[in-house]
């Protein structure tokens, strides 16, 4: 199963200082999402062109270890660094007035030459996608799809099958909160949990009585208005009773409890919130004088109306038993502004707030103060009662033939009556948006349905209320539609999911759908400290009303909190892993495929020379006669066919791509870790900055503007909010653009939410939350109409307009049916494997094995042969060093396959000369001392680095070496006895040869990018290269072995000279039976060797001792003998295949970064190849003393080399 223990962050080597200042970022869940290719869901691994040292710390996503590879073509490499005299930074201008420049890029370009000779530009160019330029009009029945990548998603049902979730919001509701309307924000009585109250999940109005939806359902009714006795009555209980014809007109009472304490002493005894008894009397006192004023001028209000009824809430609100609570958990509390709108009149009371007046009550002063004094803050107490939430919906819904009177606690003067128009002025600083709403509900200035809510949305959000439910705004705004447009209320709802109902009852979620094309300027309190209704505001200052949305909100999701469930979106997937090479080559094409076509025409015509010579040297070397003397044709030949377009193809290219633009590309978008200039993604991308691509900057993208308004307080935690974020850089090949964002999580999606004022399309940047398969927004940009037309549609997904907190129970894995398993399946490795020994075949058998056994001076020809093939193959490790080191083995290899199967075709054409043996031997020798360490590299890499023993990787390395050496030989036995026939066995000679060259062809071609570094390849998986990546250590673990890393590499060439001079050079077997039983020892040996690795990891220095002493020993018996052949002193001897695998398999064990241990490798090699360098020149180094003796000081060395280690070992254990 995949989980995110598997994949470990990236080790931080700094100093405690420079960790100590970065920010700690807690421990979560590593993020997984959706692969677009093929749907299973994958760990997110992000690819970066920073250090993974100076990225702040996260283990929230894996990372790329290494640089990712750039997909320029090898024309492109070596023509813009021909060019790069002439060539303009961020232009594709030609600068060809300058005559030195000129001189200089020619120079480069003759400099070039013999090497682009041998780089095979046409047969790079056969690959995809550059394929298609010689394709036959017509040909093909559709034509490639070049749009984004679709976004896909694990659906409804498999994110179910996850196991448990880590946060289920709607399973388990909140306790419902009393009402207490904004009682306390600033008061001292909060709600106290009540018994036997409403538990239901669902709250609707009951029907029972047809006209509950038009008056309320109790009344303070005034019994006898001389008396001014009232009491409570059941409006239905009473109309059923007294008749229908009675008056049951009411003036309905508004106030706030900012300003008068209602509460019960019940209520107040059971609070426990009071700091002592003297302060609880108080409040006692006050709310009894408080609600004998209230109800007082209720009474007056009611008679001065003509009316018998009045309606306040601390007595009308009651629960289901019938008692009035001021923290009630009745439904009425939702039709309060049903009661507003059948109500008669309405009066406001106002005063000082209560909490002056308790505190008066405790300083003796008494309650109210004078009434002078009370009459100058008539408007800031009035200003207090229109800053409360559930005040404005009741102005404005009051009727309007009837002024509204001002009741004012301690005044003398008459009771104003104000008209509701002339109250937005007086009681709101938000005066514009408040007139607006009350022309609207007057009749004289009508709202659109979108403005309506958009206006009312923003003056709720201004008001300051204490929560009945976290839907306040949303129900306050409720109240403001007719009843048959009203959700039921879900007590459980967040506020953004209750006015999510809201909007889906009113207008099908069109509102919802304009919100989500916004970006609001908090976008920074993404973490739950920003409130829902910022969604309405815009960065870039557009309107809900200017939104024209592209998606629809269809639902609310079930299971999942302040989620939404949408349709028909555009969208595209963001890779994070790679680039995909195809895509980015596309826009290396010329806009005139002549050249493509004429670098591939030329590829064909030289494998048909390569195939004629190649047969001239079979001919030639079996005596024929038909190709003598056609030497010079055949260089003739090759020099026009190679040299040819070697020259012009850096010219042509140069010249076409000035007027590329990159049109027709792959549409794909590509996500880099950190900030990165467009300059360095389109020189990584196709080799030099021709400023095609577009930076757009933070200021463009997200319309923020520093104006100096923010407060020194607000600064710090700007700051915070700053770091909790993490750099991210967004390439579009279809756009050409070059993004900078910041976010907490990587965006794997882009959705088009729509247009917004005239601004261009408006693409909403999302996270993925795998727990419930919800896309959580990052951020909105900006984005042109062209990127929207290439994007897909999606149905049926869910997005969050915030992050999901992460809590300790997040640290869950998916599923194992959910989650991919990215490993690399067996015959993948196999063939792998199989490929790198079939290419190391025949090359250091001129090293090991020849047909005579000693060279001597008299034999010039022979001696000079082999010693110029050592000196080559010695001379070639330090090129192969930087080759490795300084390119990228994705290019390297196809090159070697294509010179590994021309190299037979070029050899031929040395025949002629004078020296000929000598300068094949010196061409073979340097091409072969480049390939090997490649392949042996490629060995320690993908079977090294990875493997879960030592072993396996003991195992590899012996048979590398064994089958690249047996192979051949027995190969060839085994054909000639299975045909019998010479004649037949040479023509199938030609034949494997041939067929050889053509698949060595096509892997080049077809198959360019199969064979390379773990990290390079592209059919190895993200995941699995980052586990790869991370299994090998890094090269700043050295630091401490700097001694080691010094002595190792030297000890490697010592060690392998001296152990190769201790044997000689073993015969050919003589027979297929000779060799059959020498595969079957390298098997017995193998088997045995990687058995006693994994039971005892330090013995490959014995190992390697027992190989010396027994190919030494075999070495001496076999000179014994004379010419007498004998099978097992051969075994003896050739088990010196085995020393160059077993030094590398030591350095493996004492080397931690990879180019120390290919330094090893090459030394070793050069070390083998020096050993053959003097057996050649020097016929006393063969004798057996001289044996003896090298044998026992390699033996020597590797004691003393793995004393020191131990010694080192216990020293770094004791500090």
């Amino acid at each position: 199963m995949s989980s995110p223990g598997d994949y470990e962050p990236v080790s931080w080597t700094d100093s405690d200082d420079a960790e100590a200042a970065r920010p700690r970022v807690p421990f979560r869940s590593m993020l997984y999402h959706v692969r677009s290719s093929d749907g299973q869901l994958t760990p997110l691994i992000l690819q970066s062109f920073q250090d993974a040292q100076s990225l702040p710390p996260t283990q929230l996503w894996q990372r790329m270890a290494t640089r990712p590879p750039s997909p320029t073509t090898t024309l492109g490499k070596m023509s813009y660094w021909v060019g790069a005299p002439i060539l303009q930074a961020g232009s594709a201008r030609l600068n060809l007035a300058d005559g030195r420049a000129l001189g200089q890029a020619a120079l480069r370009l003759v400099v070039s030459w013999p090497l682009s000779f041998f780089l095979f530009y046409g047969f790079e160019f056969m690959s995809p996608p550059f394929q298609a330029a010689v394709q036959t009009p017509g040909v093909q029945l559709a034509l490639p799809d070049t749009r984004y990548q679709p976004v896909r998603q694990l659906g409804a049902l498999e994110a179910r099958g996850q196991g448990p979730r880590s946060a289920e919001p709607s399973s388990a509701l909140p306790q419902r909160r009393a009402y207490t309307d904004d009682i306390d924000l600033d008061t001292d009585i909060t709600a106290a949990p009540q018994s036997g109250g409403d538990e239901a999940h669902t709250i609707l109005v009951e029907t029972s009585d047809q006209g509950a939806a038009s008056r309320p359902r109790h009344l303070c009714y005034i019994r006898d208005p001389s008396l001014d006795e009232y009491e409570t009555i059941n409006v239905s209980q009473f109309l059923d009773k007294e008749g229908d014809d009675v008056d049951m007109e009411f003036v309905f009472v508004s106030y706030t409890r900012e300003q008068f304490r209602v509460a019960t002493d019940e209520e107040i005894d059971k609070y426990t919130g009071y700091p002592d008894e003297a302060t609880r009397e108080a409040n006692r006192q006050l709310a009894r004088s408080d609600r004998a004023i209230l109800v007082q001028w209720g009474l007056d209000a009611a008679k001065r109306a003509g009316k018998r009824a009045f309606w306040i809430d601390f007595e009308c609100v009651r629960d289901r038993d019938g008692v009035a609570r001021t923290s009630s958990k009745s439904d009425d509390v939702y039709r309060i502004c049903d009661v507003v709108r059948a109500a008669h009149s309405m009066i406001i009371a106002t005063g000082p707030p209560a909490s002056e007046k308790v505190a008066a009550i405790l300083a003796g002063q008494g309650c109210p103060a004078p009434a002078s004094r009370q009459q100058a803050n008539t408007t800031k107490w009035l200003r207090h009662w229109g800053s409360r939430l559930w005040t404005l919906p009741e102005l404005l819904l009051c009727p309007s033939e009837h002024r509204v009177e001002l009741y004012v606690l301690g005044s003398d003067a008459p009771v104003a009556a104000l008209a509701k128009r002339n109250f937005a002025e007086r009681a709101w600083d938000d005066a514009e948006l408040v007139k607006e709403l009350v022309n609207h509900y007057e009749g004289s200035a009508i709202l659109s349905e979108i403005r309506l809510v958009e206006t009312a949305l923003e003056c709720f959000a201004r008001r300051g209320t204490h929560q009945f439910s976290p839907g306040d705004i949303a129900y306050a705004l409720m109240g403001l539609l007719p009843m048959s447009q009203r959700p039921a209320v879900h007590p459980g709802d967040s506020g953004f999911q209750a006015f999510a109902r809201l909007s889906l009852a009113n207008d099908g979620g069109a509102f919802l759908s304009r919100m989500l094309c916004l970006l609001p300027p908090n976008q920074d309190d993404n973490d739950g400290r920003a409130v829902w209704y910022d969604n309405v505001k815009d960065v870039w200052g557009a309107r809900i009303r200017d939104v024209h949305p592209s998606s629809r909100v269809v639902r609310i999701a079930a299971d999942a909190r302040d989620t939404l469930v949408l349709d028909g979106a555009p969208s595209a997937a963001v890779r994070w892993d790679a680039f995909d090479t195809d895509a980015a080559r596309q826009g290396e094409m010329p806009p005139s495929k002549v050249l493509v076509a004429l670098l591939i025409w030329s590829a064909g015509l030289s494998l048909g020379a390569i195939g004629v010579l190649c047969m001239a040297a079979k001919v030639m070397e079996e005596g024929g006669t038909t190709f003598s003397g056609s030497s010079l044709y055949g260089l003739l030949m090759c020099t026009v066919i190679f040299g040819l377009p070697a020259l012009l193809a850096p010219l042509l290219y140069l010249w076409h791509q000035r007027g590329n633009r990159r049109r027709g590309m792959q549409a794909q978008l590509v996500g880099l870790e950190g900030h990165v200039d467009a300059g360095t993604v389109e020189r990584h991308l196709w080799g030099h900055d021709n400023g095609l691509l577009t930076l757009v900057t933070v200021d463009d993208d997200s319309g923020f503007q520093d104006n100096g308004s923010n407060s020194t307080e607000a600064a710090p935690q700007q700051q915070r909010r700053r770091r909790e974020k993490f750099n991210f850089t967004l390439v579009d090949t279809h756009m050409m653009t070059v993004r900078h964002i910041a976010a907490r999580k990587p965006p794997v999606a882009v959705f088009a939410m729509g247009s917004a004022g005239g601004g261009g399309q408006r693409a909403m940047l999302c996270s993925y939350d795998w727990r419930d398969d919800t896309f959580e927004r990052a951020t909105v940009i900006r984005v042109d109409d062209t990127m929207v037309d290439q994007m897909r549609r999606i149905n049926q997904f869910r997005v969050r307009l915030r992050s999901h907190t992460p809590g300790d129970e997040d640290s869950i894995a998916p599923a194992e049916a959910a989650a991919a398993r990215d490993t690399i399946r067996p015959w993948q490795q196999e063939l792998l494997f199989a490929f790198l020994v079939v290419m190391a075949m025949n090359m250091l058998l001129p090293l090991y094995w020849h047909p005579r056994d000693r060279y001597t001076p008299e034999d010039s020809d022979a001696t000079h042969t082999k010693l110029a093939y050592c000196v080559a193959f010695l001379l070639a490790q330090g090129p192969a060093f930087l080759i490795v080191t300084r390119m990228s083995l994705e290019r390297v290899v196809p090159q070697l396959v294509l010179i590994k199967a021309f190299l037979p075709g070029f050899l031929i054409l040395l025949a002629g000369f004078p020296a000929g043996p000598v300068l094949r031997s010196i061409v073979a020798g340097g091409i072969e001392g480049i390939a090997y360490p490649v392949l042996a590299l490629l060995v320690w890499l993908w079977f090294g680095a990875t493997s879960s023993a030592p072993s396996k990787f003991v195992a590899r390395a012996l048979a590398f070496s064994a089958l690249s050496l047996v192979g051949p030989p027995l190969a060839r036995r085994a054909l000639f006895g299975v045909l019998r026939n010479e004649r037949v066995y040479h023509f199938m000679q030609y034949f494997f040869d041939m067929a050889g060259i053509v698949l060595r062809v096509i892997l080049a071609t077809v198959g360019r990018r199969w064979v390379g570094r773990p990290d390079e390849v592209a059919w190895l998986p993200a995941s699995r290269k980052a586990k790869m990546a991370a299994a090998a250590p890094a090269e700043t673990t050295m630091r401490s072995r700097k001694r080691a890393a010094v002595l190792l590499p030297l000890a490697a060439i010592v060690v392998s000279t001296l152990a190769h001079l201790a044997t000689d050079a073993p015969r050919v077997a003589g027979s297929t039976a000779s060799l059959l039983w020498l595969l079957y020892v390298y098997v017995a040996i193998i088997v045995v060797f990687s058995i006693c690795v994994a039971r005892f990891p330090k013995s490959p220095t014995l190992l390697l001792t027992l190989v010396i002493v027994s190919s030494s020993a075999g070495s001496i018996w076999q000179n014994s003998l004379g010419d007498v052949r004998s099978t097992w002193p051969g075994i003896l001897v050739n088990t010196r295949i085995l020393i160059l695998p077993l030094i590398w398999v030591l350095a493996s064990s004492l080397l931690d970064s990879w180019p120390m241990k290919l330094q090893v490798l090459c030394l070793s090699l050069a070390g083998m190849a020096l050993d053959g360098m003097l057996k050649t020149t020097i016929v006393s180094i063969v004798a057996w003393q001289v044996q003896v003796s090298a044998g026992a000081v390699a033996i020597v060395l590797l004691v003393g080399l793995w004393v020191h280690e131990e010694t080192s070992r216990h020293r770094r254990i004791s500090l």
